[in-house]
């Protein structure tokens, strides 16, 4: 089991490899070329990105008071991937000036994405072969795709299917926990997503409770 899942990984890592290099060009692959950045909302974040980097810590942790008055209060509210900017901020003085990891990014969504589509058509039908074609359609959301032009942020449909994996697979060790640890994460990746997987999980527990008082 072990290594199928180490193959299954490392088959979506390839194809959400090639994929990002074709949607974004393979020059642009380098975490230091920014000149595909230059259009849209992607810009401002990648400016934001910046500010944060070369930015003293404050408190609270994502604060981007340079980035301007109206804007720049946190670095959630640019859309430049908050748990990702906090991540790199910590390595902030080993980075080069021109470093970004927007393409990175784009790459983690996409097999992420393959991936628990993956999970949850093959927990649903048992079928290795299937769940792979069928994963595949995922990935190539016209959905996300056009989300890479305006808010990358916005790429990450991976934590919708996160939560409904944890709904349909049975037998999950501390459902609520992970559920509350999946809407965190979404909180620092973009709030809409937060606001969907909190619907999500109500509705599921009303759906729950409405099934036992049936009984």
């Amino acid at each position: 089991m072990k290594y199928k899942n180490i193959t299954l990984i490392s088959f979506f890592s390839i194809i959400s490899l090639l994929l990002t290099i074709y949607i974004i060009g393979v020059d642009n692959i380098s975490f230091l070329n920014s000149s595909w950045l230059a259009a849209h909302d992607v810009s401002t974040d990648l400016i934001s990105w910046k500010f944060f980097k070369d930015d003293i810590w404050r408190f609270p942790i994502g604060s981007n008071p340079n980035y301007g008055m109206d804007i720049g209060s946190g670095i959630a509210f640019s859309g430049s991937v908050p748990i990702m900017a906090i991540i790199f901020k910590l390595f902030s003085g080993l980075l080069p000036f021109k470093f970004h990891y927007f393409g990175f990014w784009i790459f983690i969504c996409f097999s992420l994405q393959g991936y628990i589509a993956y999970l949850i058509i093959y927990n649903l039908t048992k079928n290795q072969l299937f769940a792979i074609v069928g994963s595949l359609f995922f990935i190539l959301s016209p959905t996300i795709i056009n989300r890479l032009s305006f808010h990358l942020s916005l790429c990450a449909h991976w934590l919708i299917l996160m939560g409904f994996y944890l709904e349909i697979k049975k037998n999950v060790i501390n459902k609520n926990l992970k559920w509350a640890i999946l809407i965190s994460i979404s909180s620092l990746i973009h709030f809409y997503f937060t606001v969907i997987l909190s619907i999500i999980f109500i509705t599921f527990i009303i759906f729950k409770k409405s099934s036992y008082i049936n009984l």
